[in-house]
């Protein structure tokens, strides 16, 4: 199995429109969850923000695209850009997704988060932060266990890409969202910096449960 990166941006992504067309596809036949937000979905749709230049343009960001070399087909995806919060840090894994077919080989890590964290370098970012929904919570859940020692990793599924990767402790509240994060440290000593100053100004503090008297 060959694959390779292409790697393109908004401004750009014409010349590859159709083929990622067939990819989003093949996204719905799989029923994938990350299929809710991959296409032309107001405001939230990755094909909506590509069409009209509202994310990962080519002054902000970058999209890596995953290529089978045999079907010249689009098999996976991942976009990155400048973290919004916090200008020092970028955005990875945003859209990421990669067809069933194609996970055997932590081909997620190998390729495409890859992709995103060259591009954070090239542009001075010093960590590159990810993001987690609850349908792949697991990866934020391995990573906070094995931080603090209290967990081990998943055989061959586990990517070692992950193990240096600083979690905050709580949810963030993420393009009106609350999601679960995790830093990829270029320089980890700021990164811890900003990871506490992330997590002051933008975690979530859950509500109470307060039983109300009848």
């Amino acid at each position: 199995m060959k694959l390779r990166v292409e790697l393109t941006n908004s401004n750009d992504f014409k010349d590859y429109r159709s083929d990622y067309l067939l990819f989003l596809k093949k996204i719905a036949e799989d029923k994938s969850p990350a299929s809710a937000n991959m296409g032309l979905e107001d405001n939230t749709g990755f094909l909506f923000s590509v069409d009209h230049l509202k994310r990962w343009t080519k002054d902000n960001g970058e999209i890596a695209l995953l290529y089978d070399n045999l079907s010249e087909l689009i098999v996976g995806v991942s976009a990155v850009e400048t973290l919004y919060i916090n200008p020092l840090l970028g955005s990875g894994g945003n859209r990421c997704w990669v067809a069933p077919k194609f996970r055997g080989n932590n081909e997620v890590t190998s390729y495409l988060l890859k992709s995103n964290l060259a591009w954070c370098e090239n542009n001075d970012k010093v960590g590159m932060v990810l993001t987690f929904n609850n349908y792949n919570k697991w990866i934020y859940d391995t990573i906070s266990k094995l931080s603090s020692n209290t967990g081990t990793t998943l055989g061959t599924v586990w990517s070692k890409w992950w193990n240096d990767c600083i979690p905050l402790p709580r949810k963030i509240r993420y393009f009106n969202t609350h999601q679960w994060a995790v830093i990829k440290p270029i320089d980890k000593s700021k990164c811890l910096e900003i990871a506490a100053d992330i997590d002051k100004r933008y975690g979530v503090r859950e509500q109470p449960y307060i039983r109300l008297e009848r």
